[in-house]
């Protein structure tokens, strides 16, 4: 796969207006070029010429309409990807972002706030990180403890039977797959321990 990189027409052709676009769209399109250009992301570093890529991938799209606060900028980041993708088919298109507006929840509504929200997207992506790309430098009970996050976070062990399940289930049971654990919990059936139940039991995460 060869090398991709924008022309200075190309360029133009993408980040110029539309003959029948709205003034203020101008204002915004030259903002997100600016916001392209010191993203440190490679595909907006691409989008503005200061780079050349060989694939474009969709974790790096997804990282880039995150680095923009505002429903507008990341409906002008969708109209961009559309015009480059005429240059690159391979170019993975931005969301279309829609403006909603939800009051706080009635519940807790001090936990939804927007850093809580950063940080638990922060926990996930460390967690999926690990998973995907770090297993094989884990040890077996690091990979075990790794999955009791995991599981813990999203929810998975919804009571105390299935948590000592897990944490007493011996690590020369899971079988790797790919990256993906696979192994099954003995567990009763409605607090019945003669009734033995053995099931399959996969990290959220990789499910």
């Amino acid at each position: 796969m060869t090398m991709s990189t924008l022309s200075e027409e190309m360029l133009s052709a993408i980040w110029s207006p539309e003959r029948y676009d709205p003034d203020w769209k101008t204002g915004f399109l030259q903002t997100l070029q600016e916001r392209c250009k010191d993203s440190n992301n490679v595909i907006g570093e691409w989008l503005c010429g200061k780079r050349s890529l060989r694939n474009f991938p969709l974790g790096k799209m997804r990282e880039l309409e995150n680095q923009l606060e505002s429903s507008t900028l990341r409906n002008a980041l969708r109209d961009v990807t559309s015009r480059a993708r005429r240059f690159n088919p391979s170019l993975p298109l931005a969301h279309i972002a829609i403006d909603t507006r939800r009051p706080a929840n009635p519940i807790n509504p001090d936990l939804y706030t927007a850093q809580n929200i950063s940080a638990s997207r922060d926990v996930i992506d460390s967690l999926e990180r690990a998973l995907r790309h770090e297993l094989e430098q884990l040890t077996p009970h690091c990979r075990v403890g790794l999955l009791l996050l995991s599981a813990a976070y999203y929810g998975a062990l919804m009571d105390i039977p299935q948590l000592n399940a897990l944490t007493q289930l011996d690590v020369g049971q899971i079988i790797w797959v790919s990256g993906i654990p696979e192994f099954r919990l003995k567990l009763s059936i409605r607090g019945q321990s003669e009734a033995e139940s053995r099931q399959w039991f996969e990290s959220p995460l990789v499910s």
